[in-house]
């Protein structure tokens, strides 16, 4: 019969490598270590969480924080005598007992590796993809080969850190034909970044913005935009417009259509109802989001996991895509362009919202028109790009940049 399990790990701010071989291991019994800084705060409550929820035969255990700051080793011996040694003592013979020492203050694992002998303790890098594990007997370290550690869900590992919830759908984004739609989009704004001459969907987007942007105008559900506000001809533009007047679930109307006198798009008062809502999704998607579809798109070539529209509890961020890399958390922000109500910066704010939950490894891909709009100066866009770096926000603008980060070298 194999002997069972009894994991102990150190409760810290940044628990995730903890988490990670917990998950692959599976112990029967898993024991936290929680100082007094953290009693009654979310991480060990977070911590408990993912467990139940992935290994839901698992038994956890808090051990008491009294008199546990974690800085002290006086106290931290103390602490031991009182409330570590003899939980130890009980279990030892029962279980094989192991000691991630990955978390926690510098003294905390100091004083526990050698307290007492170990089965295995475990220690993961944070830039080593396996664990590092070693025996511990009459307080000399014998080495055990190190483990290599799958990937886990994205989700679970943000869960670590805050509550989530299911982001927004678009249904425009959900059609079989958005994602090659997007990639014609993107295609026609590299084409007027590398060229410098509006070709029909740059047309097509300045006529839209002169529409949307307005909000105070065109307070009605459709707007007819004639032929004669255009730069090109009906017969240049009626493929592409007949494309995008596919964007729409098949069951239903178009919602951009074309007449001999213009043609028809959303306006700005859209209402509540079933197609109001389609037209605000067809809005949405044309005016940016189709990057977001374009991005899913090119992630899933990676076969690995990937969290979309994670809405983050409390606060007003979603995030466009959240991903496990190299046992560590990875979030994407698209942005087809900037707003032209806001600045640049507006972005990195918004990015950097989010700073506080774990360690997010932050990019940022941008389609080609994004530096390439009329109210963004090539001053600004450089002080932009600055401003990604010294903020810790990698800054990609092609689908091979974005590839290339989360292909293993």
């Amino acid at each position: 019969m194999t002997t069972p399990t009894l994991y102990f790990v150190i409760i810290s701010g940044h628990n995730l490598p903890s988490l990670i071989p917990i998950l692959e291991t599976q112990p029967e019994k898993v024991v936290l270590i929680v100082t007094s800084f953290f009693a009654g705060k979310s991480p060990p409550e977070l911590f408990k969480q993912q467990i139940k929820n992935n290994l839901p035969a698992t038994e956890i255990e808090m051990l008491s924080s009294e008199n546990l700051g974690g800085e002290c080793l006086t106290e931290m011996e103390a602490w031991s005598q009182k409330h570590f040694c003899p939980y130890f003592d009980q279990h030892k013979d029962d279980y094989r007992c192991i000691l991630n020492m990955t978390g926690g203050t510098k003294i905390l694992p100091l004083v526990l590796e050698t307290l007492v002998d170990w089965d295995e303790v475990h220690y993961k890098g944070q830039k080593i993809e396996f664990l590092q594990r070693w025996q511990v007997k009459n307080k000399t370290r014998v080495p055990l080969d190190n483990l290599q550690l799958s990937q886990i869900p994205p989700l679970v590992g943000l869960n670590l850190y805050t509550e989530t919830t299911e982001g927004s759908t678009n249904r425009i984004d959900q059609l079989p034909q958005a994602a090659n739609t997007a990639q014609v989009i993107w295609n026609y704004y590299q084409d007027y970044a590398d060229t410098g001459t509006e070709n029909i969907h740059i047309d097509l987007s300045k006529r839209l913005a002169d529409v949307w942007l307005e909000l105070d105008k065109y307070q009605e559900k459709k707007v007819m935009i004639p032929w004669s506000e255009f730069d090109h001809s009906p017969e240049a533009l009626a493929p592409w417009l007949k494309q995008l007047s596919t964007l729409t679930p098949p069951d239903l109307d178009p919602i951009l259509t074309l007449s001999n006198h213009g043609v028809e798009i959303p306006g700005n008062k859209l209402g509540s109802s079933k197609r109001g809502k389609l037209r605000d999704d067809w809005k949405d998607w044309i005016s940016g989001l189709w990057l977001e579809t374009l991005t899913h798109t090119w992630l899933q070539e990676l076969n690995i996991e990937i969290a979309t529209s994670v809405k983050i509890k409390n606060r007003k961020r979603e995030l466009d895509f959240v991903l496990m890399h190299q046992h560590a958390l990875h979030v994407i922000e698209a942005k087809a362009a900037p707003s032209p109500q806001g600045a640049p910066s507006d972005i990195i704010r918004q990015i950097k919202s989010v700073d506080a939950i774990g360690m997010l490894q932050n990019y940022l891909l941008i389609s080609p028109y994004f530096s390439k709009v009329d109210y963004i100066k090539a001053q600004q866009f450089d002080d932009f790009k600055k401003s990604c770096k010294q903020n810790k926000i990698k800054l990609l603008s092609s689908k091979e940049e974005l590839l290339d980060v989360f292909t293993p070298q």
